[in-house]
Formats: structure tokens, C-alpha cells, sequence
């Protein structure tokens, strides 16, 4: 198989081609040294050129549709951070507005005072699970719990799975814990879409579970975990991802499922300061879309109607 064409980078030289440009086409700002090379540029597909540098792309970089340059790299995700910063600050505007419109209409006291929190948000539909994910899931947890009960002397295999990286440190207060709960019935499960057919479950995890059953041999806890399976799941996400939200009980779970909170979350416990109830208005939200929105105080989650305004 033949390599990528590899041309000269930098201004200097025409990105269809490679030659060096004159002086006179450098002045002028061209990006090709004729009316050949520009009809080919100008005939190339959105997807084949690098959004930063505008360089023609190699077929290996069409899906990110950028160059292997650090520096274009490095430029489009600083502007994807910025474009995401915008988003949230456009819906913790509209948050913020249908917060003291519902707050008003519930005649609730002070309704400036519950802080708003934007969650990500997942409403995909809930179809029948192959069996192959079964069978996939199956022999992934049947290995995990051989590694699991092997004597910890020896080497385990590394965890498996994508970890996300917001993760608390420590198990939140049961004041804290009611309102994350309620927030994450709002979501339905955004977190999960990672999850596949492993479910973030590690060695830990399994340990973890025997030490608290110790009556239950390896293909017991095998059993266990296959009978949360249920036979309908979100497709693509994790294969315990099901219509009422998760199908493990907490002590089930890995502890990423247990202690991984979404940026608006995060952002929730940071500003807490210990000294009265929890008050936040929760918006689950999917690209600039508001899709629920709801009170949580001292006397539980309250939803808010959303009309087509919203």
C-alpha cells in the first residue's frame, strides 16, 4: 500500500501540488500555483480539507476532518471548548429566565436563591437487545470474575473499559446524593452512552461485590449480573442502560457509575456551602434544546411544564 503524498506545509507552497509559490503568489495570498491545481481544490469535498489550515486531507483524516499538524489540532479543539462555552452560557440564560418565570407561577420563596444547573441529556429510545451484546457481556464478566478470584499476588489485567474523568474523590452527604439522584432521573442516562457491553465493570468492582456477598461463588455473581439484563436497552449504550434508568443497585456498580458526575453537577457540589438545604433548578438539556426542567428543595423534585417557547 502506498503512503500519504506528503508536500511541503506552510504558505509558501501550493496545497494541491507542493511547488513553492512566487513571490507574486505569496503577496497575492494564494493557496495554489495555478488554474489547474485550483479547480482541484476548488472541486474537493467539505470533509477532505482541514478545517484550520485548509490543507488537503489524507483519506485516514477524514472523520476528524483536521490535519496530523499539533498546531491545527490544538486550534480546533481550543475552538470546539469555545463554542461549548457559549452553549452553556446561552442555556444557563434561558435556565436562568424560565427559572423566575415557573419559580413566579409556583409562588415559591425566593426562586432566584435555587442555583441553575445545566445537565446533558439523554432521551434515546429503548429498543430489543440483540443477543450478541448478551453473549458479548457474558464472556467479558465471565473473564473479569476468573481475574477477580485469582489470588492478588499476581498481575491483573488493566481495567477495562473508557473511564470519564470527572469523578468525585469522596461518596456525597444523603442530602447531596437525593439531589444527584434526582438529577440524574432528569437525564436518563447520558453518562451511560459509553458503557457498551462492559458496563465500566472492573476487577475492583467484582471484588468489591464478593467481599460484601461472601456466599455467593463466582458463578453465582455470574448469574446475578446476568439476570439484571433485561431483554429491551438503549441501543448503543450500555447494556444495563435500560427504560427506568440504570439496572444494577448501587452496590452492583463500578465506581465510576457511582462517583462520575457530568461538568453541571460537578459545578453543583463545588458551589455548595454546608450551611442550608440544597435549592437548584435542574435543566436537562440536548444541543441548545431544553428537554425537562425541574425545582429541588427541601420538599423534593418538583417538574416544570415546558411549552414550545422553551
Amino acid at each position: 500500500m502506498l503512503n500519504d503524498p506528503v508536500y511541503p506545509q506552510g504558505r509558501g507552497f501550493c496545497l494541491i501540488c507542493g511547488v513553492s509559490l512566487s513571490h507574486l503568489q505569496r503577496a497575492q495570498g494564494d493557496r495554489v500555483c495555478g488554474e489547474r491545481c485550483r479547480w482541484k481544490y476548488a472541486t474537493l469535498p467539505p470533509h477532505q480539507i482541514c478545517v484550520a489550515c485548509g490543507r488537503p486531507l489524507s483519506p485516514r483524516e477524514f472523520g476528524d476532518r483536521v490535519c496530523t499538524s499539533l498546531e491545527c489540532r490544538q486550534q480546533v479543539k481550543e475552538q470546539k471548548q469555545e463554542l461549548e462555552r457559549h452553549r452553556l452560557e446561552r442555556l444557563q440564560e434561558r435556565a436562568r429566565e424560565l427559572r423566575d418565570r415557573e419559580g413566579r407561577l409556583l409562588r415559591l420563596e425566593e426562586p432566584e436563591t435555587y442555583k441553575p444547573t445545566v445537565l446533558p441529556s439523554s432521551r434515546a429510545r429503548i429498543a430489543d437487545l440483540p443477543e450478541d451484546r448478551r453473549h458479548a457481556f457474558h464472556d467479558f464478566l465471565a473473564r473479569l470474575i476468573g481475574d477477580a478470584v485469582r489470588p492478588t499476588t499476581l498481575p491483573v489485567p488493566s481495567e477495562a473499559g473508557p473511564t470519564p474523568a470527572s469523578v468525585s474523590p469522596v461518596a456525597p452527604s444523603p442530602e447531596v446524593q437525593a439531589v444527584l439522584n434526582g438529577a440524574c432521573a432528569l437525564c436518563q442516562g447520558f453518562c451511560c452512552g459509553n458503557g457498551g457491553n462492559r458496563a465500566y465493570l472492573t476487577v475492583k468492582t467484582i471484588r468489591r461485590y464478593m467481599a460484601q456477598h461472601p456466599d455467593q461463588g463466582p458463578h453465582d455473581v455470574l448469574s446475578t449480573y446476568l439476570g439484571r439484563i433485561r431483554k429491551d436497552a438503549v441501543p448503543g449504550s450500555c447494556i444495563f442502560h435500560q427504560p427506568g434508568g440504570c439496572g444494577l443497585p448501587r452496590e452492583m456498580r463500578s465506581d465510576t457509575c457511582n462517583r462520575f458526575f457530568c461538568q453541571g453537577l460537578m459545578e453543583f457540589q463545588q458551589g455548595l456551602t454546608g450551611q442550608d438545604h440544597a435549592r437548584v433548578f435542574l435543566v436537562a438539556t440536548e444541543g441548545e434544546a431544553i428537554l425537562a426542567a425541574a425545582f429541588y428543595d427541601a420538599d423534593g423534585l418538583r417538574l416544570v411544564p415546558l411549552h414550545p417557547g422553551d
